[in-house]
């Protein structure tokens, strides 16, 4: 198998983008990197989109990297809508702080 320079792993990025583009099929960051390796180790005029267990593997990975950003997403967006800025006093100095939505109607004894 070939060693590959960080150099012919850009130019095998930019050839593997253009062919994106052209198939119109799109690759996750890690299949593209691997993708992108595997065609400069095997040179020719064609790209080759190998079906190999490295190749499912990468594509598990961003597959589960797409889930994981989804999720931290949701969760920040729940965090925003859990939680509010108030204005109290406490001995003798206003301070707005952070509460936890659910904790605030706990305490006041609202109904959940």
């Amino acid at each position: 198998m070939l060693q590959a320079s960080e150099g012919q792993i850009w130019e095998g990025m930019r050839g593997m983008q253009c062919h994106q583009q052209e198939a119109g099929e799109t690759f996750r960051p890690i299949t593209l990197n691997h993708l992108s390796v595997v065609n400069v180790r095997n040179p020719g005029n064609d790209i080759i989109i190998s079906q190999d267990n490295t190749t499912q593997q990468a594509r598990a990975l961003d597959a589960t990297r797409a889930q994981l950003q989804e999720q931290q997403t949701a969760a920040e967006a729940d965090a925003a809508v859990c939680s509010r800025t108030i204005h109290i006093q406490i001995r003798g100095h206003w301070m707005n702080v952070n509460v936890d939505l659910h904790s605030l109607r706990v305490a006041l004894g609202f109904p959940q």
